[in-house]
Order: structure tokens, then sequence, then C-alpha cells
């Protein structure tokens, strides 16, 4: 049934999807086109705290540019750098374009937060780094999707995602109170991916990154830590 609407530009036909799967594995990302065909206007809240809780949608401009140095997790020895410049295309699209994809890839995602595309392959239906493309503090999902990896391998691999809470972090950009965020990748050949994430939910990246690679064959695992280092607003 999702294959047969994905790509429908009417909001009647993700409705008829929600009302037969109001709990399944891709209701997040119907319900994400539902607010872009709607053209919903998110209004960001404050949690307890006084703070924001960002939507997706709302931290990324078109033409914002991210620097990041990427070391290793063990000896901190700085592996590379890499910028990603932000491009807004359409009305839901969101896609960064990374001057070196082999140290961290472009991705795709859509305005409710759903991505499409990122450096490990392409995903469908896409995944969510957190529900419903919103930092809100709590809340948790799991969903399933098959990954086509660069290669052209294909295989299915399921997210667990978490918001953990507040964290305040020492950055470039002085201190930031950061909203922490827990994804584990299980795939299907047995690899397994962990990643620690802290946003500042003005912004679309996370200001910092703790990757954790594990592989089915066992041994230490790979990680790597990847911080924000300078960062530019787009004019729009």
């Amino acid at each position: 049934d999702w294959d047969k609407i994905k790509d429908s530009k009417s909001v009647d036909d993700f409705y008829a999807f929600l009302q037969k799967y109001p709990n399944g594995n891709i209701s997040g990302v119907a319900q994400s086109r539902v607010d872009v065909l709607q053209r919903a206007k998110t209004k960001v809240l404050a949690d307890q705290t006084g703070l924001k809780q960002g939507t997706m949608a709302d931290s990324f401009v078109n033409g914002d540019k991210y620097v990041f140095e990427l070391r290793d997790g063990y000896s901190q020895i700085l592996k590379g750098k890499a910028t990603i410049d932000i491009h807004l295309r359409g009305e839901d699209t969101i896609e960064g374009i990374s001057d070196n994809p082999g140290l961290t890839g472009s991705g795709e995602l859509n305005r409710g937060g759903f991505v499409r595309r990122d450096g490990g392959g392409s995903y469908d239906p896409p995944y969510g780094l957190f529900p419903n493309g919103e930092l809100k503090i709590g809340t948790q999902a799991t969903t399933r999707s098959i990954v086509t990896h660069n290669n052209g391998f294909k295989q299915w691999v399921e997210f667990q995602s978490k918001v953990i809470g507040r964290e305040t972090l020492d950055t470039a950009f002085g201190k930031i109170n950061t909203i922490k965020v827990d994804v584990v990748l299980q795939y299907q050949n047995g690899n397994r991916n962990v990643r620690t994430l802290w946003y500042d939910p003005d912004w679309g990246y996370s200001v910092r990154l703790r990757l954790e690679n594990r592989s089915a064959r066992g041994g230490a695992p790979d990680i790597t830590v990847r911080e924000m280092v300078a960062r530019e607003r787009g004019k729009g």
C-alpha cells in the first residue's frame, strides 16, 4: 500500500493510509507527508525548563554551511574535515552536500525530518532520527526500512530512536544546552550501529555525533566522533 501512495500529492491518500495503519512502521512518514501537503505551521513550544524543542523543518535554512572535524574515538587523532552545504529543494526536500563524502556523506531528508539518503545508502521508506521529526524529550520510536547501500547491496535495517534529554556541552560556539538523542541501527546481516547525537535545536545538524560501528564478526567496535567546528546561517 505504501508503494502505491508514497509519491502522491493528495493528502487524502495519506489520511486513508493512516486510518488503515495507524501504528505501522511508516506511520510517521505518512504523517509527515500530511503535514507538508497541508503546509502545516508548527509552533515550537517550550519544555518544562522554558527552552524550545524544535522541529527539523524549522532548523534548516537554504544556504546553511557546517564544518566538521572527525576524530578517532579511541586516540582522538584527527581523521579529517568536511563541509556540508544545505540546499532546500521544492516543498519537501532538504539536501546536505558534503565536500568530503568519503569522510562524512551527503544526505537528503524530507521536511518532516525523515532521512531518504545518507552516507550509508538510500532508505525506503525513509527513517526518522527522532520521532515525528521533533526533538521532544522522552519520545521514542522503532521503525524498519530497506537500505540500498552504495554498492547496490540491499537489506532490512531496524531503527530504535529516543530523545534522552538536555545536556550542556562545551563547543566551538561556547556552552550550548543541547538535546541528546540515541539511535540504534540493527542490520539484517548482524552489524550494529549506535549513534549518540547532541543537537542545538535552532540548527539542523548535530553539534556532536558519536558513532559506534560493531561488526557481526565481533571484535572491538570502530568509534568516530564528529564535532561541529564552524557554522554559518544561510540567507534563505
